[in-house]
Order: structure tokens, then C-alpha cells, then sequence
């Protein structure tokens, strides 16, 4: 290679350099500048690397979502389609993805089952390079009424989880509870419950870890008769729902702790970290008024059962006279 040594260099029109490729660049020396004629932009060796030479030595830069910022991580937080874009990223550079969908709605009238949560899938080590420059990301939105299932969520082609079934409901000899990620619970005139599907889903990693591709079954329902009549809890992410006791409706299935994305990391995380949480199963009270529940990405779970709050959580059963 042939060598300059000037103390100054004052161009009127410009410097061109040498123009290379990601493939044909030459043996790094810290300091050398090309122009990457494949990237479009300078570059520079930083003793490790090549770098762009207008954004510096970053291991990683992306784009998309809500962007949070913690002590210790970067999250890109969707809570709608958008595209996870990939600026630059270091070789051998990874992330931890988390996917929940939409949980499903309660059943329809009263003693019904609650919806089931939305599958959630967690991986950790994911390869950045392999995303080449972005994603496109879903996020499934919440069963809406009536007896509406979760729809699903996905991180590009890789990754991708199932929403949650409606909860079982309806008059007598109504609908059962459905499948889905988490399955929704029975009810009082069929006690039949939904299944979780989730686990079945394949899942594309690369190089990572797939440590979580959770969601569990419905509880089931008393079926007709039933006293004191009540539905079962929709399945969550951490567990079963709670099938029909003597003592009244089923609470749903806790939700899955996933480490590093609770409130504790980042006040815009969910609370305990617990995602995927199943909705409670309905009750009945003659003065009350109908109440229509809607799934969806907010928490779910019942008050007798705080540990089921998490994103993707079904709603639970509405309660009150016949609608």
C-alpha cells in the first residue's frame, strides 16, 4: 500500500477515497477511512472494527417503537404494527425479543368463562445480523365483544404467538370455551374449556435461546346444573386457569415472569414482570348491571388473583342479568 505522510491537507474541491465493499475491504489499520460503495457511507477502522465514520463506533443502533431507556438496555416497546429497523449493529451483537398477542374476550352472559391470554414467546441471544436491516412487527389487538378471540403478534417471519381464546358463554347449551394461545374458560352450561396452543407454535432463533413459548388450558365450567353457578378462568401464560369451584367462578392462569422486562427494569414494563395473565371466570349478581369485557394487551387476571396481571391478559367474564 502506498503511504502519504502530510501534517495538513487542505482540499479546494474534495478527497475521494478508495471505494470498497463489505466483502473486499482491506485489513483494518485504526485511523484508515474508505467509502463503502455497498453501505453508502464513509467508514473508519477503529482498531476492532469498521465503523461508519459519521455516527462513530456504536455497537448497536435500531429504530422503531416506544424507545426506553434504562441504566443497562435499550427497549423498543410496540403497542402497534411498525417496523424494527436495524441502523448498524456490531458483529455478534444480540437481543433479547419478547412477543405477546392479544387476549381473548369473556363469554357471552353470565356465569361465562374468562378469556384466555395471548400466547408469549421470549428469546434470549437473538442474532441482530440475522434481521439484515429491520423487521416488520404485529401486535395482535384483544378479542372484542361478543366472544371475540386475541388476534396474534409476530417479530418478522422469526417469531410468532397466538392470540388468546373468548371465554365459553352464551345461553344454554351455549358456545364452549375456545383454543388459542391460552385457552378460555368453560361456562356454566358447557363446561368444556379451550386449550393452549401455544406451546405447539414452531419458532425461528438463529443462534438464541427460546426460553419461554408458553400458554395453558382453561378452566373448565361447572355445566348445567351448577350452584352456586359460575365460569371457569381463562388460561394464562404461567399457568391454568382455575376451573368452577363450589365456592364460585375460577380465577385465571398467572401470567409468566419474564426477567429483565418488568417495571423494576423500566417503569413502562409491566408490573411484576408477568406477562400473559388469563381473565377471571363471571359471576352473577341480579342488581348488577351487564358489564361487556373487552381482551386485549392491558393486564388481565382477577383481584383475587394479582400475580395474573400482564400484557396480553384476557379479560374476564361479564357478569350481571341476561343481555
Amino acid at each position: 500500500m502506498s503511504r502519504l505522510n502530510v501534517g495538513k491537507l487542505i482540499a479546494s474541491l474534495g478527497v475521494r477515497l478508495p471505494s470498497f465493499t463489505d466483502a473486499t475491504r482491506p485489513a483494518g489499520e485504526t485511523g484508515l477511512l474508505i467509502y463503502n460503495s455497498e453501505q453508502g457511507f464513509v467508514e473508519v477502522y477503529n482498531g476492532e472494527e469498521w465503523a461508519n465514520a459519521a455516527r462513530g463506533s456504536f455497537t448497536v443502533e435500531a429504530t422503531g417503537g416506544n424507545i426506553y431507556t434504562s441504566a443497562t438496555h435499550t427497549y423498543h416497546v410496540f403497542d402497534g404494527p411498525g417496523t424494527f429497523g436495524i441502523v448498524q449493529a456490531k458483529p455478534g451483537t444480540t437481543c433479547d425479543v419478547l412477543v405477546v398477542a392479544g387476549g381473548g374476550s369473556g363469554g357471552v352472559h353470565y356465569y361465562n368463562g374468562g378469556g384466555g391470554a395471548g400466547g408469549v414467546v421470549h428469546v434470549q441471544n437473538f442474532p441482530i445480523q440475522a434481521l439484515g436491516t429491520g423487521v416488520t412487527v404485529t401486535v395482535g389487538g384483544g378479542g372484542t365483544y361478543p366472544r371475540g378471540n386475541g388476534l396474534p403478534s409476530s417479530f418478522g417471519s422469526f417469531l410468532s404467538a397466538t392470540g388468546g381464546g373468548c371465554g365459553g358463554g352464551g345461553p344454554r347449551s351455549g358456545p364452549a370455551g375456545e383454543p388459542g394461545g391460552s385457552g378460555g374458560g368453560g361456562s356454566l352450561y358447557r363446561s368444556t374449556r379451550g386449550t393452549g396452543l401455544q406451546p405447539q407454535v414452531s419458532q425461528s432463533t438463529g443462534a438464541g435461546s427460546l426460553t419461554v413459548n408458553a400458554g395453558s388450558n382453561g378452566g373448565t365450567g361447572p355445566g348445567w346444573p351448577g350452584s352456586p353457578p359460575g365460569g371457569g378462568g381463562g388460561g394464562g401464560a404461567g399457568s391454568a386457569g382455575q376451573p368452577w369451584q363450589p365456592s364460585g367462578a375460577g380465577d385465571g392462569g398467572i401470567g409468566v415472569e419474564i426477567p429483565g422486562f418488568s417495571a423494576a427494569d423500566h417503569p413502562a414494563l409491566a408490573a411484576g414482570g408477568r406477562y400473559g395473565g388469563g381473565g377471571g371466570g363471571g359471576t352473577y349478581s341480579p342488581n348488577a348491571t351487564p358489564r361487556r369485557a373487552y381482551g386485549g394487551v392491558h393486564p388481565g387476571g382477577s383481584p383475587a388473583n394479582p400475580q395474573g396481571l400482564g400484557y396480553g391478559g384476557g379479560n374476564g367474564g361479564s357478569y350481571g342479568p341476561a343481555n
